[in-house]
């Protein structure tokens, strides 16, 4: 993608790994004039260039989150069914075009999960 980017990337990326490697991800998969909300945190120097983010206008934000503790709350609470987030549909990555052609149709009655395994 370079500094050009795709030109119908995501909106919003949130990098939930906060790795050199998953934020040049998120990079590469968002839009121009597109945002990245940065919640895992690493020590890790973000892999986006300067030139990347002036070329490509693109928002980087920061994100508060929860400790340890409010993550096992939270996997609790959805083993036990006591929460139940709304899911439409599961994509592999290859399939992300198709996973946003159906949120931008409104046919999605949930969330849908763009899933990446390396």
């Amino acid at each position: 993608a370079g500094a050009e980017g795709p030109a119908d990337g995501a909106d919003l990326v949130i990098d939930l790994v906060g790795t050199s490697a998953s934020m040049a991800d998120a990079a590469q998969y968002v839009r121009r004039r597109g945002r990245i909300v940065v919640v895992g945190e690493e020590p890790d120097f973000p892999g986006i260039s300067s030139t990347v983010l002036a070329q490509r206008e693109l928002e980087i934000v920061g994100s508060r989150n929860g400790d340890r503790n409010d993550q096992q709350d939270a996997l609790r609470l959805l083993a036990e069914g006591a929460i139940t987030p709304a899911l439409d549909e599961e994509y592999p990555l290859d399939r992300a075009n198709e996973a946003l052609a159906r949120l931008r149709s409104g046919q999605a009655r949930g969330r849908v999960l763009i899933t990446h395994t390396a």
